[in-house]
């Protein structure tokens, strides 16, 4: 399975970085326990020490199963593959932002309290997971009849209708991102985009610890681009982008990916575990989401806002200069698209935006309509006021919006405001910083803008 799945060496990072992680989730803080996930089947029953007098109330089997059955519905992955003793970076490839996000809930469904003293690298395979849950899990029978305290409950989700875009960016481009139209039928439009090192030059420049991870703003592209495909225009407004899952290719292979425009207005970015022999394993994993809306409220606020920060600054200069900003990012001179941080505070930035000197493809390769180095620009712009007030090195998470106005050719030199909104805690316990972000020039006219953009802790 290591052959199969994963490079030890393509995690490093992220293991590092794991406990801060875990912290930052609140590993294992409520009594709340959802509903028990469909089981699976299980491997033979872990080692380790006896367990205490509450963790023998509860059924080890039962355990193995709801939490295999946890990672078979996060990760996509056959459970037949989940041996208990597989490395889950190592192995597997679920990175310890995935592995926060299960410990999360896991420590929702069993009740167990907080300890300061707990890493994410003391936990690094299912079996040791199941152990952890067998010694610190509370007695089920004590858990609080009471339900948590009410949240708003979301609106029921209205039947799908036809797709309908915001604003117009023009045609799709003779050159897309995407690769082939994989079908445009009643059920709606796929396109078909397979990222290698070779035809995606720039993915050199987008990897951590050597191992290409397909860049979130690329997942955008895909999304604005097959809706063009399926609606003959480039929508300006995309909602509800998350990244749930990374696009990596391991041990630096080629990946393919599918991005489908389905039910109404979502879409989602796919793909399928191949392995070398083309054997295809369980059903399609979902990386990306995100939802092309009919109408969204009237843009001018935040653009505004952004407009006056910039005309009141007193200098544009860099304090902040794009060797310091690269000497702390992962990022190579094909996305390396700040010249630096040219304000910063609490809760606004500036950085400056310039377009990088080498081009995503040698000699032309792809034409885009979605902006997506603007949007890397604002996605790091925002990433920085992170790593200089909290110490924390975060990754986009999920964009509520994200508008285009213009898709023609940006200037080479850009200001990027951000401004930082708080923190909020999901239901998976971990904690986000949320921002507002507009790419402008210095006549005041945006080209860009984000809001409610999230990013969470790797670091």
């Amino acid at each position: 399975l290591d052959v199969l799945l994963g490079d030890a060496e393509s995690h490093v990072v992220l293991v590092a970085v794991a406990l801060v992680v875990l912290d930052a989730v609140g590993m294992i803080v409520r009594s709340d326990a959802p509903a028990s996930l469909a089981p699976v089947p299980a491997a033979a029953a872990p080692r380790a020490a006896a367990p205490t007098a509450r963790s023998a109330r509860l059924d080890e089997d039962a355990v193995t199963k709801e939490i295999v059955g946890l990672v078979v519905e996060k990760t996509g992955y056959p459970a037949e593959m989940l041996e208990l003793d597989l490395d889950m970076e190592a192995d597997l490839g679920i990175d310890t932002v995935k592995q926060a996000e299960l410990i999360g809930i896991i420590r929702e469904k069993y009740a167990i309290a907080k300890s300061e003293n707990l890493s994410l690298k003391d936990y690094p395979t299912l079996r040791h997971v199941v152990k952890f849950v067998m010694n610190s899990a509370a007695d089920p029978g004590s858990a609080p009849a009471a339900a948590p305290a009410p949240s708003a409950a979301p609106a029921a989700p209205a039947a799908p209708a036809a797709m309908e875009a915001v604003g117009n960016l023009g045609k799709l481009p003779k050159t897309p991102l995407f690769d082939e139209v994989l079908s445009k039928n009643g059920d709606g439009t796929k396109t078909g985009k397979t990222f290698s090192l070779e035809s995606d030059p720039w993915l050199k420049d987008h990897s951590i610890s050597g191992t290409p991870y397909v860049a979130g703003v690329m997942g955008i592209e895909l999304f604005a681009e097959t809706a063009a495909k399926r609606l003959g225009k480039a929508p300006a407004v995309l909602e509800d982008v998350h990244f749930a899952l990374p696009i990596k290719l391991l041990r630096q292979k080629p990946v393919t990916v599918r991005t489908v425009a389905a039910d109404g207005s979502a879409m989602r970015i796919e793909s399928d575990f191949v392995t070398p022999q083309g054997i295809k394993l369980g059903g399609p994993r979902t990386h990306f989401t995100a939802r092309v809306p009919s109408e969204v409220p009237a843009a001018g606020a935040l653009e505004a806002r952004a407009a006056a920060f910039i005309k009141g600054l007193t200098s544009t200069k860099a304090v902040v200069s794009a060797k310091a900003v690269y000497e702390a990012y992962f990022h190579g001179p094909r996305f390396q698209v700040l010249a630096g941080i040219t304000a910063i505070g609490e809760e606004e930035l500036v950085g400056l935006y310039h377009a990088p000197k080498a081009p995503l493809w040698d000699g032309g390769g792809r034409e885009l309509v979605f902006q997506p180095m603007l949007i890397e620009a604002a996605f790091q712009t925002c990433g920085y006021r992170d790593l200089h007030f909290r110490k924390k090195m975060t990754l986009p998470d999920s964009v509520e919006r994200v508008r285009v106005f213009d898709g023609s050719p940006a200037p080479k030199d850009l200001f990027v405001y951000a401004h930082w909104r708080g923190s909020a805690v999901s239901d998976d316990g971990a904690e986000r910083s949320v921002y507002d972000a507009c790419i402008l020039d210095k006549s005041g006219k945006a080209w860009a803008s984000l809001e409610g953009y999230r990013m969470i802790a790797t670091s």
